[in-house]
């Protein structure tokens, strides 16, 4: 190579970095933002790979940026009017020229020289989102987005699901948890009727005492009765959290009363059952 035709080479250099670092800016920043939210949303990590993939492809397509030294001479003439369309005499070997196009060729070198000194082709570029940058970005961004929400879609799944385990042992039945329940009537002495003992879904005359003995499965740290209007506490029978309540209360009218267990400091079980006077 001439040397006189260094600066033309060197403004060529410069077309294609200025081309390709787009490529690179983006390529890189998507990259990273992927293996970010890989360690978020656990993506595989070749997610990444096949997105920097993309971009290179993408720079392979791109014509535009592997320009010849006469495309590059024809650009520069239009870029730069102080050329004067002349760019096209440093492909030439001085022999080559007459004394005039010598002349005008060595000006067109001195004159690009100096525009390279002066850092004047820093726009010396060709468009920065061109059709194969975005393809790159689009194919990428298409890539994360379908992975992403496959991701966070099983983790809404896995979420709904323990969610659902765990309100299903909330709302286990008392009675599952109820290992013994008795539950003993003292009749008024004005019905002659003897002691005896039910269920917890209760008959009894009016101003009966009636005694509740339940047992748990496992310890509680409370036990209520919740009626219609008003609500008892069961006395725990050994240190919470107990296993054995026991209620005592003298009744007059028919209900419908509820317990309510508290199992690991939150409410969390219940269960219905009749309260019905003679």
């Amino acid at each position: 190579m001439h040397k006189v035709s260094l600066p033309l080479a060197q403004a060529r250099q410069h077309w294609r970095l200025a081309s390709l670092i787009p490529y690179f800016v983006v390529a890189f920043a998507m990259v990273l933002v992927i293996l970010g939210m890989s360690a978020l949303l656990a993506l595989p990590l070749w997610l990444a790979v096949v997105t920097a993939g993309f971009f290179v492809i993408a720079a392979l397509i791109d014509k535009q940026w592997r320009l010849s030294l006469a495309e590059t001479c024809s650009k520069l003439d239009a870029r730069f009017p102080e050329l004067q369309d002349s760019s096209a005499l440093l492909l030439q070997a001085p022999e080559q020229l007459s004394s005039l196009a010598q002349l005008q060729r060595s000006r067109t070198a001195d004159t690009l020289q100096q525009l390279l000194d002066a850092d004047k082709l820093k726009a010396f570029r060709p468009t920065r989102l061109r059709s194969p940058l975005l393809a790159a970005i689009g194919a990428g961004l298409g890539l994360f987005t379908y992975f992403s929400l496959g991701q966070l879609q099983d983790m809404g799944s896995a979420a709904i699901q323990t969610s659902a385990g765990q309100r299903g042992i909330e709302q286990q039945p008392l009675t599952e948890l109820i290992a013994e329940a008795v539950t003993t009537i003292e009749p008024p002495a004005y019905t002659n009727l003897s002691r005896r003992t039910q269920s917890l879904d209760v008959r009894a005359p009016e101003g009966s005492r009636i005694t509740w003995q339940v047992t748990l499965q496992r310890p509680a740290y409370a036990l209520r009765m919740v009626a219609a209007e008003t609500e008892f506490a069961f006395s725990a029978q050994d240190t919470l959290p107990s296993r054995t309540w026991n209620l005592t209360r003298t009744v007059f009218d028919t209900d419908f009363y509820q317990l309510s267990l508290l199992e690991n400091k939150q409410e969390n079980v219940e269960g219905n059952f009749r309260l019905q006077t003679e």
